[in-house]
């Protein structure tokens, strides 16, 4: 479900998008010509945990939820694409968005390197860290 939902909100900025392994999601935007290639990536698991809180949002799936900040980076990741595909004359080169499946298992990055779409010149991850400040990034 996950998967198709990342796929419907990239489609709506005008995106194609490419199934990788059956749950990753991958996509292009491509700038003017020239410039780099770069990867933004994101892990998008829904997690074996039983969330036990009554919040609204809270998982509609017994026993499975987006633990961890899969569902934030997710939705970080897409507000990147919407915006970057609305401002794709501002840049040069082409931004590969991985959206990547069965990342603590550690196999999901695998299968995108395995479909040859992670040659590029520089590539980040996104990951939320609630010991940051608001406001505030950290890079490694």
């Amino acid at each position: 479900m996950t998967a198709g939902r990342i796929e419907k909100e990239l489609k709506s900025f005008g995106l194609e998008t490419k199934r990788v392994d059956g749950t990753g999601v991958y996509s292009e935007i491509h700038g003017r010509s020239g410039g780099k290639t770069i990867i933004l990536r994101t892990d998008i698991d829904a997690l074996p945990v039983e969330e036990t809180n009554g919040c609204s949002f809270k998982s509609k799936k017994i026993g499975v939820m987006h633990a961890c900040g899969h569902d934030a980076h997710a939705a970080a990741l897409l507000l990147a694409a919407k915006i970057l595909s609305l401002n794709k004359d501002q840049f040069q080169g082409v931004v590969k968005l991985c959206f990547q499946q069965a990342e603590k298992i550690g196999y999901g990055a695998m299968q995108f390197i395995k479909a040859g779409l992670v040659t590029v010149d520089r590539s980040f991850g996104i990951h939320l860290a609630s010991n940051i400040t608001v406001g505030k990034i950290s890079a490694t």
